[in-house]
């Protein structure tokens, strides 16, 4: 994937790892995997931000053994921006507002320190065996393709 809605972030998971299995239109379930990381922007005096990263079926699924908490990663992904129901927020008729998402749709991270490595080889070995996993790189991942319009609510 190339083009003007690419990016590349290195920085530091935040804080829970939120991890599911999700069903498809097509009866099928998929992992879901969701992350808060801590980037810092290219200028010295640019605060740290929170971004919310989003890995889906395999990708998810191999990542969720390396992932803890304190975890840098080099994430390469795409902006994606949704609505969801914000619940504190209601109208006057009692019905929740939406509140605008920004998250970034991983398709290759790099695990460069602090993950669980025995855990995450075990991962990968179970996917191996079932044929889900392309490369043999050991700190490379690379998701299959990725759809838009994949139900991935929250």
């Amino acid at each position: 994937m190339t083009g003007i809605n690419e990016v590349e972030f290195i920085g530091d998971i935040s804080g829970d790892i939120y991890s599911t299995n999700r069903g498809s239109s097509d009866g099928t379930t998929y992992k879901y995997l969701r992350v808060l990381m801590f980037v810092k922007g290219r200028h010295p005096s640019e605060d740290l931000e929170n971004v919310r990263i989003v890995m889906t079926g395999d990708l998810a699924d191999l990542a969720d053994g390396y992932l803890q908490a304190g975890a840098r990663l080099l994430v390469k992904a795409h902006m994606r921006q949704r609505y969801l129901p914000d619940r504190d927020n209601l109208t006057e008729q009692g019905a929740p507002k939406s509140k605008k998402i920004i998250e970034y749709v991983a398709y290759r991270v790099e695990f460069m320190e602090g993950c669980n490595f025995e855990r995450g080889a075990a991962g990968r070995q179970r996917l191996s065996a079932a044929g889900k996993f392309p490369g043999d790189e050991p700190m490379l991942i690379f998701a299959p393709a990725y759809s838009d319009t994949e139900d991935v609510t929250a």
